[in-house]
Protein backbone atom coordinates (compact mmCIF):
# COMPACT_ATOMS: atom_id res chain seq x y z
CA UNK A 1 0.00 0.00 0.00
CA UNK A 2 1.33 3.46 -0.92
CA UNK A 3 0.85 5.74 2.03
CA UNK A 4 2.41 8.87 0.52
CA UNK A 5 2.11 9.03 -3.28
CA UNK A 6 2.86 12.77 -3.17
CA UNK A 7 6.12 13.11 -1.23
CA UNK A 8 6.90 16.56 0.10
CA UNK A 9 10.08 18.19 -1.27
CA UNK A 10 11.30 21.68 -2.03
CA UNK A 11 12.91 20.50 -5.27
CA UNK A 12 10.38 20.36 -8.15
CA UNK A 13 12.52 17.80 -9.98
CA UNK A 14 12.55 15.42 -7.02
CA UNK A 15 8.82 15.93 -6.55
CA UNK A 16 8.13 14.89 -10.14
CA UNK A 17 10.40 11.85 -9.96
CA UNK A 18 8.77 10.70 -6.72
CA UNK A 19 5.30 11.20 -8.16
CA UNK A 20 6.23 9.30 -11.32
CA UNK A 21 7.51 6.36 -9.25
CA UNK A 22 4.31 6.35 -7.24
CA UNK A 23 2.31 6.15 -10.46
CA UNK A 24 4.45 3.31 -11.85
CA UNK A 25 3.16 0.94 -9.15
CA UNK A 26 -0.48 1.83 -9.77
CA UNK A 27 -2.38 -0.38 -12.20
CA UNK A 28 -3.78 1.53 -13.95
CA UNK A 29 -2.26 4.89 -12.99
CA UNK A 30 -4.59 7.63 -11.85
CA UNK A 31 -5.31 9.90 -14.89
CA UNK A 32 -5.54 13.07 -12.76
CA UNK A 33 -2.12 12.44 -11.19
CA UNK A 34 -0.61 11.53 -14.54
CA UNK A 35 -1.85 14.82 -15.93
CA UNK A 36 -0.22 16.70 -13.05
CA UNK A 37 3.12 14.98 -13.66
CA UNK A 38 3.02 15.68 -17.41
CA UNK A 39 2.09 19.32 -16.85
CA UNK A 40 4.77 19.57 -14.15
CA UNK A 41 7.46 18.36 -16.56
CA UNK A 42 6.17 20.70 -19.26
CA UNK A 43 6.41 23.65 -16.85
CA UNK A 44 10.02 23.07 -15.79
CA UNK A 45 12.55 25.75 -16.63
CA UNK A 46 15.26 24.61 -19.10
CA UNK A 47 17.86 24.03 -16.39
CA UNK A 48 15.40 22.05 -14.26
CA UNK A 49 14.28 20.00 -17.26
CA UNK A 50 17.91 19.00 -17.93
CA UNK A 51 18.19 17.99 -14.25
CA UNK A 52 14.98 16.00 -14.53
CA UNK A 53 16.42 14.12 -17.50
CA UNK A 54 19.68 13.36 -15.68
CA UNK A 55 18.21 12.50 -12.28
CA UNK A 56 15.55 10.28 -13.82
CA UNK A 57 18.29 7.73 -14.55
CA UNK A 58 20.00 7.91 -11.15
CA UNK A 59 20.33 4.38 -9.77
CA UNK A 60 19.05 5.03 -6.27
CA UNK A 61 16.83 8.09 -6.55
CA UNK A 62 15.72 8.12 -10.17
CA UNK A 63 12.70 6.79 -12.00
CA UNK A 64 12.18 3.04 -11.86
CA UNK A 65 12.74 2.83 -15.58
CA UNK A 66 12.47 -0.98 -15.64
CA UNK A 67 8.79 -0.47 -14.90
CA UNK A 68 8.36 2.06 -17.70
CA UNK A 69 7.71 -0.53 -20.50
CA UNK A 70 4.74 -1.74 -18.46
CA UNK A 71 3.00 1.56 -19.21
CA UNK A 72 2.67 0.47 -22.83
CA UNK A 73 1.75 -3.13 -22.03
CA UNK A 74 5.17 -4.80 -21.94
CA UNK A 75 6.85 -6.30 -18.87
CA UNK A 76 10.60 -6.61 -18.41
CA UNK A 77 12.19 -9.17 -16.07
CA UNK A 78 15.79 -9.37 -14.95
CA UNK A 79 17.88 -12.51 -14.29
CA UNK A 80 21.16 -12.45 -12.43
CA UNK A 81 23.83 -14.86 -13.60
CA UNK A 82 26.97 -14.81 -11.55
CA UNK A 83 28.71 -11.50 -11.52
CA UNK A 84 26.92 -9.97 -14.52
CA UNK A 85 23.34 -8.88 -15.01
CA UNK A 86 21.79 -10.17 -18.22
CA UNK A 87 18.51 -8.48 -19.03
CA UNK A 88 15.98 -10.58 -20.91
CA UNK A 89 12.66 -9.25 -22.12
CA UNK A 90 9.67 -11.49 -21.68
CA UNK A 91 6.52 -10.35 -23.38
CA UNK A 92 3.38 -11.73 -21.83
CA UNK A 93 -0.29 -11.05 -22.21
CA UNK A 94 -1.13 -7.86 -20.31
CA UNK A 95 -4.19 -5.64 -20.31
CA UNK A 96 -4.25 -2.93 -22.96
CA UNK A 97 -2.62 0.23 -21.62
CA UNK A 98 -4.92 3.07 -20.61
CA UNK A 99 -4.67 6.54 -22.13
CA UNK A 100 -3.20 7.83 -18.86
CA UNK A 101 -0.49 5.13 -18.90
CA UNK A 102 0.43 5.95 -22.50
CA UNK A 103 0.53 9.67 -21.68
CA UNK A 104 2.97 8.97 -18.82
CA UNK A 105 5.09 6.69 -21.04
CA UNK A 106 5.35 9.47 -23.64
CA UNK A 107 7.34 11.41 -21.05
CA UNK A 108 9.16 8.68 -19.09
CA UNK A 109 10.10 6.71 -22.19
CA UNK A 110 12.11 9.68 -23.47
CA UNK A 111 14.21 9.78 -20.27
CA UNK A 112 14.51 6.02 -19.76
CA UNK A 113 17.81 4.43 -18.82
CA UNK A 114 17.31 1.89 -21.61
CA UNK A 115 18.57 3.26 -24.93
CA UNK A 116 16.21 1.02 -26.90
CA UNK A 117 13.29 2.41 -24.90
CA UNK A 118 14.43 6.00 -25.54
CA UNK A 119 14.74 5.32 -29.28
CA UNK A 120 11.34 3.65 -29.38
CA UNK A 121 9.77 6.61 -27.59
CA UNK A 122 11.49 9.07 -29.94
CA UNK A 123 9.99 7.36 -32.98
CA UNK A 124 6.47 6.95 -31.62
CA UNK A 125 5.48 9.70 -29.16
CA UNK A 126 3.06 12.38 -30.42
CA UNK A 127 4.58 15.79 -30.98
CA UNK A 128 3.69 18.12 -28.10
CA UNK A 129 5.57 20.94 -26.39
CA UNK A 130 6.86 18.66 -23.62
CA UNK A 131 7.94 15.90 -26.02
CA UNK A 132 9.59 18.49 -28.29
CA UNK A 133 11.63 19.76 -25.35
CA UNK A 134 12.65 16.23 -24.34
CA UNK A 135 13.51 15.42 -27.97
CA UNK A 136 15.80 18.46 -27.90
CA UNK A 137 17.69 16.94 -24.97
CA UNK A 138 17.85 13.58 -26.75
CA UNK A 139 19.64 15.32 -29.65
CA UNK A 140 22.76 15.37 -27.43
CA UNK A 141 22.26 11.80 -26.14
CA UNK A 142 25.41 9.75 -25.59
CA UNK A 143 24.06 6.93 -27.85
CA UNK A 144 24.42 7.80 -31.52
CA UNK A 145 21.32 5.94 -32.83
CA UNK A 146 19.26 7.78 -30.21
CA UNK A 147 20.77 11.13 -31.28
CA UNK A 148 20.13 10.43 -34.94
CA UNK A 149 16.53 9.41 -34.27
CA UNK A 150 15.94 12.53 -32.15
CA UNK A 151 17.33 14.87 -34.81
CA UNK A 152 15.26 13.16 -37.48
CA UNK A 153 12.10 13.40 -35.38
CA UNK A 154 12.75 17.00 -34.38
CA UNK A 155 13.07 17.81 -38.07
CA UNK A 156 9.34 17.03 -38.33
CA UNK A 157 8.51 19.50 -35.58
CA UNK A 158 6.63 22.64 -36.70
CA UNK A 159 8.52 25.92 -36.61
CA UNK A 160 6.37 27.33 -33.81
CA UNK A 161 7.34 24.46 -31.51
CA UNK A 162 11.02 24.77 -32.46
CA UNK A 163 10.94 28.44 -31.46
CA UNK A 164 9.66 27.43 -28.02
CA UNK A 165 12.59 25.05 -27.44
CA UNK A 166 15.15 27.78 -28.21
CA UNK A 167 15.97 28.57 -24.53
CA UNK A 168 16.69 24.90 -23.85
CA UNK A 169 18.72 24.57 -27.04
CA UNK A 170 20.74 27.69 -26.15
CA UNK A 171 21.60 26.23 -22.75
CA UNK A 172 22.61 22.86 -24.20
CA UNK A 173 24.69 24.49 -26.94
CA UNK A 174 26.58 26.52 -24.35
CA UNK A 175 27.16 23.74 -21.82
CA UNK A 176 27.34 20.39 -23.67
CA UNK A 177 29.98 19.04 -26.03
CA UNK A 178 27.39 17.88 -28.57
CA UNK A 179 25.30 21.01 -28.23
CA UNK A 180 26.77 22.66 -31.33
CA UNK A 181 25.18 19.99 -33.51
CA UNK A 182 21.80 20.97 -32.11
CA UNK A 183 22.68 24.63 -32.57
CA UNK A 184 23.55 24.11 -36.24
CA UNK A 185 20.34 22.13 -36.77
CA UNK A 186 18.19 24.97 -35.38
CA UNK A 187 20.07 27.55 -37.44
CA UNK A 188 19.27 25.55 -40.55
CA UNK A 189 15.61 24.97 -39.67
CA UNK A 190 14.63 28.39 -38.33
CA UNK A 191 14.50 31.34 -40.69
CA UNK A 192 14.65 34.98 -39.65
CA UNK A 193 10.87 35.14 -40.05
CA UNK A 194 10.48 32.17 -37.67
CA UNK A 195 12.59 33.90 -35.04
CA UNK A 196 10.59 37.09 -35.40
CA UNK A 197 7.48 35.15 -34.40
CA UNK A 198 8.90 35.09 -30.87
CA UNK A 199 8.57 38.88 -30.48
CA UNK A 200 5.19 38.54 -28.78
CA UNK A 201 5.72 35.21 -26.98
CA UNK A 202 4.85 35.49 -23.29
CA UNK A 203 7.88 33.53 -22.07
CA UNK A 204 10.79 35.96 -21.69
CA UNK A 205 13.37 33.17 -22.07
CA UNK A 206 12.04 32.36 -25.53
CA UNK A 207 12.07 36.01 -26.63
CA UNK A 208 15.57 36.36 -25.27
CA UNK A 209 16.92 33.30 -27.12
CA UNK A 210 15.23 34.33 -30.38
CA UNK A 211 16.63 37.87 -30.21
CA UNK A 212 20.12 36.65 -29.38
CA UNK A 213 20.07 34.24 -32.31
CA UNK A 214 18.70 36.91 -34.65
CA UNK A 215 21.36 39.40 -33.54
CA UNK A 216 24.12 36.81 -33.94
CA UNK A 217 23.04 36.40 -37.57
CA UNK A 218 23.15 40.16 -38.06
CA UNK A 219 19.54 40.02 -39.19
CA UNK A 220 18.03 42.38 -36.59
CA UNK A 221 17.27 45.73 -38.19
CA UNK A 222 17.87 49.05 -36.47
CA UNK A 223 14.13 49.76 -36.44
CA UNK A 224 13.42 46.40 -34.76
CA UNK A 225 16.08 46.99 -32.16
CA UNK A 226 14.75 50.47 -31.38
CA UNK A 227 11.01 49.80 -31.46
CA UNK A 228 10.81 46.23 -30.16
CA UNK A 229 13.98 44.96 -28.43
CA UNK A 230 14.82 48.21 -26.59
CA UNK A 231 11.27 48.36 -25.20
CA UNK A 232 10.93 44.72 -24.14
CA UNK A 233 10.09 43.87 -20.53
CA UNK A 234 13.04 41.48 -20.27
CA UNK A 235 16.32 43.19 -19.43
CA UNK A 236 18.41 40.72 -21.47
CA UNK A 237 16.33 41.37 -24.57
CA UNK A 238 16.99 45.08 -24.07
CA UNK A 239 20.66 44.18 -23.64
CA UNK A 240 20.64 42.74 -27.18
CA UNK A 241 19.68 46.22 -28.42
CA UNK A 242 22.37 47.84 -26.24
CA UNK A 243 25.06 45.47 -27.52
CA UNK A 244 24.10 46.26 -31.11
CA UNK A 245 24.49 50.01 -30.53
CA UNK A 246 28.19 50.37 -31.58
CA UNK A 247 27.63 48.65 -34.93
CA UNK A 248 24.79 50.87 -36.15
CA UNK A 249 25.10 53.86 -38.49
CA UNK A 250 25.35 57.22 -36.66
CA UNK A 251 21.75 58.25 -37.28
CA UNK A 252 20.43 54.92 -36.02
CA UNK A 253 22.82 55.01 -33.10
CA UNK A 254 21.39 58.29 -31.89
CA UNK A 255 17.79 57.12 -32.24
CA UNK A 256 18.43 53.88 -30.33
CA UNK A 257 20.49 55.64 -27.64
CA UNK A 258 17.64 58.08 -27.01
CA UNK A 259 15.43 55.11 -26.15
CA UNK A 260 18.01 53.25 -24.05
CA UNK A 261 19.08 56.28 -22.03
CA UNK A 262 15.61 56.24 -20.45
CA UNK A 263 16.01 52.61 -19.35
CA UNK A 264 15.60 52.01 -15.63
CA UNK A 265 18.61 49.64 -15.60
CA UNK A 266 21.83 51.58 -15.23
CA UNK A 267 24.19 49.31 -17.17
CA UNK A 268 21.95 49.71 -20.21
CA UNK A 269 21.44 53.46 -19.88
CA UNK A 270 25.09 54.38 -19.21
CA UNK A 271 26.48 53.26 -22.64
CA UNK A 272 23.56 55.05 -24.30
CA UNK A 273 24.53 58.24 -22.47
CA UNK A 274 28.12 57.88 -23.70
CA UNK A 275 26.81 57.63 -27.25
CA UNK A 276 24.67 60.75 -26.86
CA UNK A 277 27.54 62.69 -25.25
CA UNK A 278 29.69 61.83 -28.26
CA UNK A 279 27.02 63.38 -30.51
CA UNK A 280 25.65 66.26 -28.42
CA UNK A 281 28.23 67.00 -25.72
CA UNK A 282 26.94 68.98 -22.70
CA UNK A 283 23.39 69.05 -24.03
CA UNK A 284 23.11 65.30 -23.36
CA UNK A 285 24.66 65.53 -19.89
CA UNK A 286 22.28 68.00 -18.24
CA UNK A 287 19.06 65.91 -18.52
CA UNK A 288 20.91 62.81 -17.31
CA UNK A 289 22.01 64.59 -14.12
CA UNK A 290 18.43 64.36 -12.83
CA UNK A 291 17.57 60.93 -14.28
CA UNK A 292 15.67 58.47 -12.11
CA UNK A 293 18.48 55.89 -12.41
CA UNK A 294 21.28 56.38 -9.86
CA UNK A 295 23.93 54.77 -12.07
CA UNK A 296 23.01 57.13 -14.91
CA UNK A 297 23.21 60.15 -12.61
CA UNK A 298 26.68 59.09 -11.45
CA UNK A 299 27.80 58.59 -15.04
CA UNK A 300 26.39 62.01 -15.95
CA UNK A 301 28.37 63.63 -13.12
CA UNK A 302 31.51 61.91 -14.38
CA UNK A 303 30.87 63.26 -17.86
CA UNK A 304 30.14 66.69 -16.37
CA UNK A 305 33.58 66.78 -14.74
CA UNK A 306 35.17 65.90 -18.10
CA UNK A 307 33.11 68.30 -20.22
CA UNK A 308 33.26 71.26 -17.79
CA UNK A 309 29.59 71.14 -16.92
CA UNK A 310 28.68 72.48 -13.46
CA UNK A 311 26.59 69.61 -12.10
CA UNK A 312 26.16 71.30 -8.72
CA UNK A 313 24.42 74.30 -10.25
CA UNK A 314 21.86 71.99 -11.86
CA UNK A 315 20.95 70.50 -8.47
CA UNK A 316 20.96 73.87 -6.69
CA UNK A 317 18.51 75.12 -9.33
CA UNK A 318 16.27 72.12 -8.63
CA UNK A 319 16.25 72.98 -4.91
CA UNK A 320 15.39 76.59 -5.69
CA UNK A 321 12.13 75.51 -7.31
CA UNK A 322 11.51 72.45 -5.08
CA UNK A 323 13.32 72.78 -1.69
CA UNK A 324 12.40 69.22 -0.64
CA UNK A 325 13.61 67.53 -3.83
CA UNK A 326 15.20 64.35 -2.49
CA UNK A 327 17.09 63.56 -5.69
CA UNK A 328 18.81 66.95 -5.73
CA UNK A 329 19.72 66.77 -2.04
CA UNK A 330 21.15 63.26 -2.37
CA UNK A 331 23.12 64.25 -5.48
CA UNK A 332 24.63 67.27 -3.70
CA UNK A 333 25.61 65.03 -0.79
CA UNK A 334 27.32 62.66 -3.23
CA UNK A 335 29.23 65.58 -4.78
CA UNK A 336 30.27 66.74 -1.30
CA UNK A 337 30.94 70.43 -1.93
CA UNK A 338 31.92 72.39 1.25
CA UNK A 339 29.49 75.15 0.23
CA UNK A 340 26.60 72.78 0.99
CA UNK A 341 27.52 71.92 4.59
CA UNK A 342 24.44 73.78 5.92
CA UNK A 343 22.26 71.69 3.63
CA UNK A 344 23.82 68.48 4.96
CA UNK A 345 23.07 69.57 8.54
CA UNK A 346 19.41 70.09 7.61
CA UNK A 347 19.28 66.70 5.90
CA UNK A 348 20.09 65.04 9.24
CA UNK A 349 16.64 66.07 10.48
CA UNK A 350 14.82 64.90 7.35
CA UNK A 351 12.28 62.11 8.10
CA UNK A 352 13.13 60.40 4.80
CA UNK A 353 15.75 57.79 5.61
CA UNK A 354 17.51 57.97 2.25
CA UNK A 355 17.91 61.74 2.58
CA UNK A 356 19.11 61.42 6.18
CA UNK A 357 21.64 58.73 5.18
CA UNK A 358 22.92 60.84 2.28
CA UNK A 359 23.27 63.84 4.62
CA UNK A 360 25.48 61.78 6.93
CA UNK A 361 27.77 60.77 4.10
CA UNK A 362 27.87 64.31 2.69
CA UNK A 363 28.71 65.85 6.06
CA UNK A 364 31.50 63.31 6.61
CA UNK A 365 32.99 64.26 3.24
CA UNK A 366 33.27 67.96 4.05
CA UNK A 367 33.68 67.87 7.86
CA UNK A 368 34.86 64.50 9.14
CA UNK A 369 34.67 65.21 12.92
CA UNK A 370 31.12 66.57 12.59
CA UNK A 371 30.18 63.64 10.37
CA UNK A 372 31.48 61.13 12.93
CA UNK A 373 29.57 62.85 15.74
CA UNK A 374 26.39 62.75 13.69
CA UNK A 375 27.05 59.11 12.79
CA UNK A 376 27.52 57.99 16.41
CA UNK A 377 24.33 59.85 17.38
CA UNK A 378 22.43 58.14 14.55
CA UNK A 379 23.76 54.73 15.54
CA UNK A 380 22.76 55.29 19.14
CA UNK A 381 19.26 56.49 18.24
CA UNK A 382 16.29 54.58 16.90
CA UNK A 383 17.04 55.66 13.32
CA UNK A 384 16.02 53.56 10.32
CA UNK A 385 18.23 50.74 9.15
CA UNK A 386 19.39 52.68 6.08
CA UNK A 387 20.58 55.52 8.34
CA UNK A 388 22.39 53.14 10.72
CA UNK A 389 24.09 51.52 7.73
CA UNK A 390 25.32 54.93 6.53
CA UNK A 391 26.47 55.79 10.07
CA UNK A 392 28.49 52.56 10.28
CA UNK A 393 30.01 53.34 6.89
CA UNK A 394 31.15 56.76 8.14
CA UNK A 395 32.58 55.36 11.40
CA UNK A 396 34.60 52.70 9.59
CA UNK A 397 36.70 55.44 7.99
CA UNK A 398 39.06 55.71 10.93
CA UNK A 399 39.87 54.39 14.41
CA UNK A 400 37.07 55.10 16.92
CA UNK A 401 37.83 57.52 19.74
CA UNK A 402 37.38 56.64 23.44
CA UNK A 403 34.00 58.40 23.53
CA UNK A 404 32.87 56.53 20.42
CA UNK A 405 33.99 53.17 21.78
CA UNK A 406 31.99 53.72 24.97
CA UNK A 407 28.83 54.29 22.95
CA UNK A 408 29.54 51.35 20.63
CA UNK A 409 30.19 48.99 23.56
CA UNK A 410 26.94 50.07 25.22
CA UNK A 411 24.98 49.43 22.01
CA UNK A 412 26.63 46.04 21.50
CA UNK A 413 25.66 44.87 25.01
CA UNK A 414 22.13 46.28 25.00
CA UNK A 415 19.86 43.23 24.78
CA UNK A 416 16.83 45.41 24.00
CA UNK A 417 18.28 46.32 20.60
CA UNK A 418 17.95 44.28 17.40
CA UNK A 419 20.68 41.62 16.90
CA UNK A 420 21.78 43.20 13.62
CA UNK A 421 22.18 46.57 15.31
CA UNK A 422 24.31 45.04 18.06
CA UNK A 423 26.50 43.08 15.65
CA UNK A 424 27.07 46.22 13.58
CA UNK A 425 28.30 48.05 16.69
CA UNK A 426 30.60 45.12 17.57
CA UNK A 427 32.11 45.15 14.09
CA UNK A 428 33.00 48.83 14.48
CA UNK A 429 35.14 47.93 17.52
CA UNK A 430 37.46 45.61 15.55
CA UNK A 431 40.25 48.18 15.38
CA UNK A 432 40.28 48.36 19.19
CA UNK A 433 41.30 44.73 19.55
CA UNK A 434 41.07 44.00 23.25
CA UNK A 435 37.89 45.99 23.82
CA UNK A 436 36.39 44.21 20.83
CA UNK A 437 37.19 40.83 22.39
CA UNK A 438 35.86 41.92 25.78
CA UNK A 439 32.54 43.01 24.31
CA UNK A 440 32.28 39.77 22.32
CA UNK A 441 32.85 37.65 25.42
CA UNK A 442 30.41 39.67 27.52
CA UNK A 443 27.75 39.43 24.79
CA UNK A 444 28.35 35.68 24.56
CA UNK A 445 27.85 35.40 28.33
CA UNK A 446 24.40 36.99 28.12
CA UNK A 447 22.75 33.70 27.05
CA UNK A 448 20.90 35.30 24.18
CA UNK A 449 17.98 33.17 22.91
CA UNK A 450 18.51 34.06 19.25
CA UNK A 451 20.35 31.09 17.74
CA UNK A 452 21.41 33.03 14.65
CA UNK A 453 22.83 35.83 16.82
CA UNK A 454 24.84 33.32 18.90
CA UNK A 455 26.20 31.64 15.78
CA UNK A 456 27.35 34.94 14.29
CA UNK A 457 28.81 35.97 17.65
CA UNK A 458 30.89 32.80 17.89
CA UNK A 459 32.05 33.31 14.33
CA UNK A 460 33.18 36.82 15.30
CA UNK A 461 35.09 35.40 18.29
CA UNK A 462 36.72 32.81 16.02
CA UNK A 463 37.77 35.62 13.68
CA UNK A 464 39.38 37.48 16.56
CA UNK A 465 41.26 34.32 17.56
CA UNK A 466 43.14 34.42 14.27
CA UNK A 467 44.29 38.02 14.76
CA UNK A 468 47.88 39.08 15.46
CA UNK A 469 48.03 41.23 18.61
CA UNK A 470 51.31 42.52 20.05
CA UNK A 471 50.23 44.97 22.75
CA UNK A 472 48.78 43.61 25.99
CA UNK A 473 45.38 44.83 27.22
CA UNK A 474 44.93 47.26 30.08
CA UNK A 475 44.62 45.64 33.51
CA UNK A 476 40.88 46.33 33.71
CA UNK A 477 40.22 44.71 30.32
CA UNK A 478 42.51 41.77 31.15
CA UNK A 479 40.52 41.06 34.31
CA UNK A 480 37.23 41.14 32.40
CA UNK A 481 38.60 38.84 29.68
CA UNK A 482 40.08 36.30 32.12
CA UNK A 483 36.81 36.16 34.05
CA UNK A 484 34.89 35.30 30.87
CA UNK A 485 37.36 32.89 29.25
CA UNK A 486 35.82 29.78 30.88
CA UNK A 487 32.55 30.52 29.06
CA UNK A 488 33.95 29.76 25.57
CA UNK A 489 35.20 26.52 24.02
CA UNK A 490 38.68 25.23 24.78
CA UNK A 491 40.23 25.86 21.37
CA UNK A 492 39.41 29.56 21.30
CA UNK A 493 40.28 29.90 24.99
CA UNK A 494 43.76 28.41 24.50
CA UNK A 495 44.57 30.84 21.70
CA UNK A 496 43.40 33.89 23.69
CA UNK A 497 45.37 32.73 26.74
CA UNK A 498 48.46 32.34 24.56
CA UNK A 499 48.07 35.91 23.21
CA UNK A 500 47.58 37.24 26.74
CA UNK A 501 50.82 35.56 27.89
CA UNK A 502 52.95 36.61 24.91
CA UNK A 503 51.78 40.19 24.39
CA UNK A 504 53.67 42.98 26.09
Amino acid sequence: MIHSPWPVSDDPVKQLIDRANALLVQHPPDPARVEKVVFGVAGLAPRDLVRFDEQSRAWLRGVNWRAVPGLRGERSDEDERGKWHVVTRRRSATPAPTDAAVSLWNVLGLVSGDGYERERAIRSVPMTIVTARLLTIRCIDWVQPVRDAALSRLDECPHTALVEVLPLAAQLAAERARGQVLNAFLDARLSDADLRQAYTVKDSRTRRAAWQRLAARGAATAAELREVAARDKDVLVRAVAANALPGLPPTEQRALAEVLVRDRVGWLAVPALATLVAFDGAAAIRPALTARTAALRRAARDWASIKDVDARSVYVACLTTAPQDALAQIALAEIGDPRDVALFDRMLDDPRSRVHAAGLRGLARVDRPAGRRAAIDALDSSAAGRVRWAAAEVLRQGVPTRAETEVLARIALDTSRAPGHRLSAMSLLRRVRWLHLTVLLEASDQNEDDENFRRRLHKEIAGWSGARVARAPADELRARIERLLPTIDARKRQWIEFVLRTSS
